[in-house]
């Protein structure tokens, strides 16, 4: 709808603002923009048309060129426009682009939208998203935290903009880019960090996408247990150049390895607890024994039980290159 708009503003050559001229170019204009003459969407578009005919047109290349950017995932030419558009001219396209955003956000939401039977809000959005991905009711960012359910109406979770609003307003409600996560991801340690961290053409091969392009089976864990600090380093598989840069550009977004080693004490004290529960004078074929049951599990429900891929990925760990120092540990 956005896109439309602004095709509409690039291929005007006036810059008069026609109420009807707009109402007969663009079909849905009437439930976007509402009935008032307020209306901030109209306002925008306005304002867009006071821009100079090249900005207009730039403005809308632009637009068209990001929201299309699943298409170019693995496009080596492929980079982001809008961010180069002068400051002046992004200022005025943000007030339409972010504007959507705030619509989604409300109670209010979208109504009548083709294709959709009911009305479209922020906690339909998360309705819907809880169902198409009801094997991972965890955070999809760092899968330590449930998703809880909304209380008496009210999201506890974060509406996440991979690519963030604030940079890519294009994105602001792009369904590549918008998923559920928990708060801390999203607010404390994502905020408004840029996923590319050198803007190039073919950025986006060196970057985890939701949906399209998860991160779990590129990303390898190292561990230092006895380290005051930095216990977990994710890093990517090693030979593959473009995970390791997507593994270290999302640890940069999220700070999992600072994250994740907090919970390292923890899930070692479980994991010891469980041994000695199972068997309450081990053996060192026992610990092998209930650590590979304990891994396989986790390996079966990573996505979908907090802890159980940072735990998995410890407990291989441990079996594949600590298992005797580990075992006297608990022994002893």
């Amino acid at each position: 709808m956005a896109e439309q708009v602004l095709a509409y503003t690039a291929k005007r050559a006036s810059s008069d603002y026609d109420e009807a001229d707009i109402k007969n170019k663009l079909p849905d204009w009437q439930r976007l923009a509402g009935k008032t003459k307020k209306s901030v969407i109209r306002k925008a578009v306005e304002k867009i048309l006071k821009l100079p005919h090249s900005q207009r047109k730039m403005l809308w290349k632009a637009v068209k060129n990001d929201i299309g950017f699943y298409e170019k995932l693995d496009d080596p030419n492929f980079e982001f426009l809008y961010r180069k558009l002068p400051d002046s001219t992004k200022e005025v396209g943000n007030e339409l682009l972010l504007r959507f955003y705030k619509i989604l956000g409300s109670k209010a939401g979208f109504a009548n939208l083709a294709g959709q039977k009911a009305r479209l809000n922020g906690a339909i959005l998360e309705s819907l998203y809880r169902e198409a991905n009801k094997k991972c009711p965890i955070c999809p960012a760092c899968l330590l935290e449930r998703l809880p359910r909304p209380v008496k109406g009210i999201s506890q979770n974060d509406r996440e903009h991979y690519f963030p609003q604030s940079i890519y307003p294009p994105l602001a409600v792009h369904p590549f880019n918008l998923t559920i996560a928990c708060i801390r991801c999203n607010q404390r340690r994502h905020s408004n960090f840029d996923p590319i961290s050198e803007h190039k053409a073919g950025a986006l091969l060196d970057s985890f996408l939701p949906y399209t392009r998860p991160g779990l089976d590129q990303i390898e864990l190292q561990f230092t247990p006895a380290a005051t600090r930095g216990m977990v380093k994710l890093s990517g598989k090693p030979g593959d150049t473009h995970a390791v840069k997507r593994a270290r550009n999302f640890d940069q977004m999220y700070k999992l390895s600072d994250y994740w080693s907090h919970y390292l004490e923890d899930i070692d004290y479980t994991l010891r607890e469980t041994v000695r529960f199972r068997s309450p004078t081990p053996t060192l074929a026992d610990t092998r024994r209930v650590l590979e049951e304990m891994r396989r599990l986790d390996e079966q429900t990573k996505t979908s039980e907090p802890e159980a891929f940072l735990r998995g990925q410890y407990t291989a760990w441990i079996l594949s290159e600590r298992l005797t120092i580990w075992f006297e540990s608990i022994t002893t």
